[in-house]
């Protein structure tokens, strides 16, 4: 299998990302976020003393490892969100439980993001309710599945590293049946079958049909382009906080093979 680097560009123009990347293949842009001030002013500290009074829901993992969105992998807390930053960002706290928030972005924080990125066509509009924040414990794993939309990938503080297979290789990644809960994510556990190769073939004997694998770590400041039905299992190598800009195929755009049946 040909590990390849996702393509990097400190920025890129409209006209020639929808032609080269959107909806074609992934890429890192390392200086998206030049106008936004939540890179430097975005700090552990900061994030905590926000006055927010409302409780926030953070997942937990069931093997302290791996976060979806369903209760096969994951279980649910409630936290303030001072207490969310504090255990998460590991301010004056070691709790050796890792967590994730995915939460709506509280709108104290608005002011310093900006959803009009210079290397999107004007056509491109984020819709403010499927914004989210993300944010984790070193070692978090969202383990390999896709998402139905493009999706923009925005690194505040920490960095992940994100390994990508393109659509075509859907049949080699034993997704789960359409009907079940983790319906768009792979059976293949990707931690172990980089560690237990041997075994995890057994199980998964097409896995090693995979031709091509695509890696990026994504840095403070950087933006991480993903297209729909890609691929990627996200792993946390700091203690970290994103922001997610996903949106919708448009009706002329084409759509992957395995997002239809």
């Amino acid at each position: 299998m040909d590990i390849i680097p996702v393509t990097k560009l400190e920025r890129i123009e409209p006209e020639q990302f929808v032609e080269r990347f959107q909806n074609k293949r992934p890429v890192l842009i390392t200086k998206g976020l030049k106008d936004w001030e939540a890179i430097e002013k975005w700090t552990p500290d900061y994030l905590k003393n926000l006055p927010l009074a409302e409780n926030f829901t953070v997942f937990t993992s069931k093997d302290n490892t791996h976060f979806l969105d369903n209760n096969v992998v994951s279980d649910r807390i409630e936290l303030s969100w001072k207490e969310s930053i504090e255990r998460i960002l590991h301010i004056n706290s070691e709790d050796s439980n890792r967590l994730y928030m995915r939460a709506e972005i509280p709108e104290t924080l608005w002011n310093d993001i900006q959803t009009t990125l210079p290397f999107l066509s004007s056509e491109v509009k984020f819709k403010k309710e499927t914004m989210r924040i993300w944010i984790g414990t070193k070692g978090n794993v969202t383990p390999l599945h896709y998402d139905r939309c493009h999706g923009l990938l925005a690194q505040v503080i920490g960095s992940k590293k994100f390994v990508l297979f393109a659509p075509p290789d859907t049949r080699n990644l034993y997704p789960y049946e359409s009907t079940h809960v983790m319906s768009h994510a792979s059976r293949v556990n990707l931690q172990k079958m980089e560690t237990n190769k041997a075994e995890e073939l057994k199980s998964y004997p097409k896995f090693k049909n995979i031709e091509e694998r695509y890696e990026v770590v994504v840095e403070p400041g950087n933006v991480l382009y993903t297209p729909p039905g890609w691929w990627h299992d996200v792993t946390s190598l700091t203690d970290g906080v994103s922001i997610t800009l996903p949106w919708d195929l448009s009706l002329h755009e084409n759509v992957p093979a395995h997002m239809i049946n």
